[in-house]
């Protein structure tokens, strides 16, 4: 059940609920009603939980996924803290956060250099042009 899910993810991360409640808005209240059973979260509530536990989305809300590493992995490490709305990286994964960011700027540079290879050959063909006629 999603409530036993969450309680063990709450348990294993040594957090309150109240401390879950300051990070991701989501009210006390709401938390011990998703743990006593009484109601079931949206997926986007699942997703800010998850997140939030450090475990797999699919995990917590279906128990399906990755349960024995329960690690949430996203392909961009900023969109945990996107999802949370934080405004800062925490420390630890700003090696992760740095790596992801000189990749994309490395295949940003790939392409400015790629495009301005080709303005410069079109360019090469107008002054060519410009002088014949």
């Amino acid at each position: 059940m999603f409530r036993d899910r969450l309680i063990r993810a709450i348990e294993e991360k040594g957090i309150s609920k109240y401390q879950i409640a300051k990070e991701t808005r989501i009210t006390e209240a709401t938390l011990s009603n998703y743990c006593n059973g009484k109601g079931k979260p949206s997926p986007s509530i699942v997703m800010q939980l998850a997140t939030f536990l450090d475990v797999d989305f699919d995990w917590l809300l279906n128990g399906t996924g990755d349960d024995e590493n329960k690690k949430l992995i996203f392909s961009d490490p900023s969109a945990k803290y996107l999802v949370l709305g934080k405004k800062k990286f925490p420390e630890k994964s700003a090696t992760a956060v740095i790596t992801h960011l000189e990749k994309q700027l490395n295949e940003k540079d790939k392409l400015i250099d790629k495009l301005t290879s080709i303005i410069e050959s079109k360019l090469d063909v107008i002054i060519e042009q410009t002088k014949r006629g």
